[in-house]
């Protein structure tokens, strides 16, 4: 009998093959996949994606789109009205909040800030030279803030060259003004400072 059942199954498979079709065993008998053994799964839901928890579904194309849709809270730096929380990651903050002149350190990839700032602020800049690049910050508010150059050096504030040793100046700060600042070449040794409005009014302040 067995003989014969075998002898059934082969001719049903090739007769099966010759016409494109394929035996399937009974869902009974196929595994739950997991992560080391091969078997059925179910698919999440585009809500069982959100939430991010279920450990035994699949995800398709369409739930991965609709989690970056609605990626809620990343730790602690969900923005809300009025309340920031900057990321720096490595990059070394220079706390400027009285006047004095910036050391060429302090211009290489830094972010400066003028935490703390209870008076008009002038920081004056290095000579510019290659390489040089920072992000300059506003979180304290209430005085004005210039940054100048140092004599010789440029400014070209958003695009508009001002004078030699000209200041740009920010005369009523407000939390998380911007500017974007590097050193551009200007000529065969020479460099000067492209600088770019991230947020924030900001002016050519003269001398």
């Amino acid at each position: 009998m067995r003989k014969h059942l075998s002898t059934f199954l082969i001719l049903l498979f090739l007769q099966s093959s010759a016409y494109g079709a394929v035996l399937v065993a009974p869902s009974s008998t196929v595994p739950d996949a997991t992560e080391t053994v091969k078997g059925k799964v179910e698919l999440a839901t585009d809500a069982e994606t959100v939430t991010g928890t279920d450990d035994t579904r699949a995800t398709t194309p369409a739930g991965v789109t609709a989690k970056m849709s609605a990626p809620g809270a990343i730790g602690d730096t969900t923005p809300s009205t009025g309340a920031f929380t900057l990321l720096t990651g490595g990059v070394d903050n220079v706390i400027a909040s009285v006047t004095d002149t910036l050391t060429v350190q302090q211009c290489r990839g830094t972010l400066i800030t003028n935490y703390g700032q209870g008076a008009e602020n002038t920081q004056t800049l290095p000579a510019s030279e290659e390489g040089l690049n920072y992000l300059v910050l506003l979180v304290t508010t209430g005085n004005a803030f210039h940054l100048k150059a140092a004599p010789g050096d440029k400014i070209y504030l958003d695009g508009t060259a001002l004078d030699d040793g000209d200041k740009i100046t920010c005369a009523t700060p407000v939390a998380m003004d911007m500017l974007s600042v590097l050193a551009i070449k200007t000529g065969a040794v020479e460099y000067n400072w492209l600088v770019r409005t991230v947020a924030g009014t900001w002016t050519d302040g003269g001398m």
